[in-house]
């Protein structure tokens, strides 16, 4: 189990490690691998893979611009809330989780870095779907409820428990279709999971009561034939 104390304690800046971990990104990024594919061309390749190349690892830029299009800083980073995802009432309830066989990592938005939080490799644990599809790496969308509801009481709005999870799932999707469009751009397999084993991702994660684990998506290198 990973202490919460402990969990955001080594933050990896500047660091790469070896295929899982990408370099730190630029705030205003140029990113040309997105940029020479159009909109049309991302959503006519759109597609979600069923198996992939279990050990074959992506290229670390690759995975950089993947994790930027489902959340990160844009419009020149005038204001670090602005991501390439909207989020209801900008509250940013979102956290995105990287898992690989090199441990679990999370993802920090504003400065483009993966921040490892666990040596363990829990993608067996997260989903038995995965176990069937095998994909070296795998999203993980948590989302925070109270701080959702403390966003939407600023703003004048109570909500109850079950338009909070509501709401955290309209989010978690939204960043889910950004990492479709982009990985159609890249040539990258993936595939909304959202069948997940709550309990165990709770102790792997450590994570709060108003925690909650929304959704995964497998990434990697697709197998031959394996589109849908």
């Amino acid at each position: 189990m990973i202490g919460r104390s402990s969990a955001w304690a080594v933050l990896v800046v500047g660091t790469v490690w070896s295929h899982c971990v990408p370099n730190p990104a630029v705030l205003a990024p140029d990113r040309p691998s997105l940029r020479n594919v159009s909109l049309y061309d991302a959503l006519e390749r759109r597609h979600t893979t069923r198996h992939f190349v279990p050990d074959a690892d992506l290229n670390p830029g690759v995975l950089q611009d993947i994790l930027w299009a489902a959340e990160g800083v844009n419009r020149g980073a005038r204001d670090e809330r602005y991501r390439t995802s909207p989020s209801s009432f900008l509250t940013r309830t979102i956290r995105v989780y990287v898992l690989c066989s090199r441990g679990v990592f999370v993802h920090e938005p504003v400065t483009g870095t993966l921040s490892k939080i666990s040596d363990r490799d829990i993608r067996y644990e997260t989903s038995e779907l995965w176990r069937d599809r095998q994909s070296p790496y795998l999203i993980l969308l948590v989302g925070n409820l109270s701080t959702l509801d403390e966003s939407a009481r600023k703003a004048g709005w109570g909500l109850d428990r079950e338009t909070r999870l509501r709401v955290l799932w309209a989010d978690a999707a939204v960043i889910a279709e950004n990492v479709y469009l982009a990985c159609a751009a890249l040539g990258v397999g993936t595939g909304i999971i959202a069948g997940l084993n709550e309990a165990a991702i709770r102790r792997a994660l450590d994570l709060g009561e108003d925690e909650v684990p929304v959704l995964a998506m497998t990434l990697g290198k697709e197998r031959e034939g394996s589109q849908r």
